[in-house]
């Protein structure tokens, strides 16, 4: 064998289930066709919980000085303002390049063999192992990880792939750095627009990341123009055009989506799905990291466990699905409460001026769903 355990994705779920892994002795090997620092597109928010995780690691003071936190988050909708305060903790803003370094940093130091700009070209599972082919050779484990994102390779391999219905979603962001006399604030901004909405996240420094999300319709109008259209977007929300007026580029503005993705299980024998890779829920309520950060640590609590007693069949590792779904479900809920109101500019408006009334109210929904 090369390893006990292969990690397809060297990513925030791909490094953060190395490095559970590494530091309960196993011998782990990280691939990923993508050569880093890549400023992937990500709203880069990682709620309380996902600091909590972070913290469990021992990556959160590394880190935190990377990026900026955050206390709460806002949402506007038209002229009107409500802003929800964490009851417990802070989030992190933090750019994913800089993220995904620091992280792939601390995997190395851990012994893990990180090897980089390597595709993945097939997988196979026999009764004494994985074998993963890629450009660079074959690899030979015990078990496979499959971290590997949004549109998971190895999630079709294992048939668990599910063909989304509905609507789809797509989210694009570039960064800006905020003039001099203007304050970065303390939370996430959500804007919610006719069929979009626009979040404003500190990431480090003065500078904000701005993500739009939209369907179908809007990202159509992006054509071959994107920094253009984002810009376009931001400019009809009036609070928004005077905020980045003057503002400074500082990254290319990229896109990503469908987003919903929905794996049918997250385990086979000797395979399972961590991250975005075991689905992803609309990034409208900012989960992504946060939960890949949670799935990484129940992945190898349960994946040490199977390789300790040498049982890696699906019903061996199905506790750790039990536990992801679990994790997620709560999460999927509120995600879809949130996008059924916001949606409908008769019902936010209401919801938005609740929440204002009542920021105590706000806080404990916020505290709710992003208990973990």
């Amino acid at each position: 064998m090369d390893a006990d355990v292969v990690v397809v994705g060297a990513s925030v779920a791909g490094c953060a289930t190395a490095l559970n892994l590494a530091r309960r002795g196993q011998h782990v090997i990280v691939v990923d066709r993508a050569t880093f620092p890549r400023d992937k597109p990500c709203g880069e928010g990682i709620l309380p919980h996902g600091v909590d995780e972070l913290r469990a690691l021992g990556l959160y003071d590394r880190v935190a000085p990377l990026g900026r936190p955050f206390h709460g988050i806002g949402y506007h909708v038209d002229a009107i303002a409500a802003v929800g305060r964490f009851p417990k903790g802070a989030g992190l803003g933090i750019r994913r390049l800089v993220l995904d370094e620091a992280l792939q940093a601390v995997v190395r130091e851990a012994g893990v063999d990180l090897r980089l700009g390597v595709s993945v070209t097939a997988t196979a599972v026999d009764a004494d192992g994985v074998t993963v082919t890629t450009d660079a050779g074959p690899l030979r484990a015990r078990l496979l990880i499959g971290a590997d994102g949004l549109h998971s390779q190895v999630r079709r391999a294992i048939g668990a792939h599910v063909r989304e219905s509905g609507e789809p979603r797509f989210g694009a962001r570039w960064h800006v750095e905020l003039r001099e006399d203007l304050p970065v604030h303390d939370v996430v901004d959500v804007y919610l627009c006719d069929k979009f909405e626009v979040y404003v996240t500190p990431v480090g420094g003065r500078v904000v990341n701005l993500a739009v999300l939209c369907g179908r319709e809007v990202s159509r109008t992006f054509g071959g123009d994107l920094p253009g259209a984002l810009a376009r977007l931001v400019r009809t929300v009036p609070d928004l055009a005077a905020y980045t007026d003057g503002a400074r580029d500082v990254s290319v503005a990229a896109m990503a989506g469908p987003l919903r993705q929905t794996a049918r299980t997250l385990v086979a024998d000797r395979v399972m799905l961590v991250g975005d890779a075991a689905g992803f829920v609309d990034a409208i309520t900012g989960e992504g990291m946060s939960l890949s950060l949670l799935g990484a640590r129940l992945a190898a609590e349960t994946a040490a466990v199977a390789l300790k007693s040498d049982r890696l069949t699906a019903s061996a590792i199905a506790p750790y699905e039990v536990a992801q779904r679990g994790a997620a479900r709560d999460i999927a809920r509120f995600t879809d409460l949130v996008l059924w109101w916001s949606r409908r500019r008769w019902l936010a408006r209401p919801v938005v001026c609740a929440f204002s009334a009542s920021p105590a109210l706000f806080g404990r929904v916020l505290g709710f769903a992003n208990r973990g």
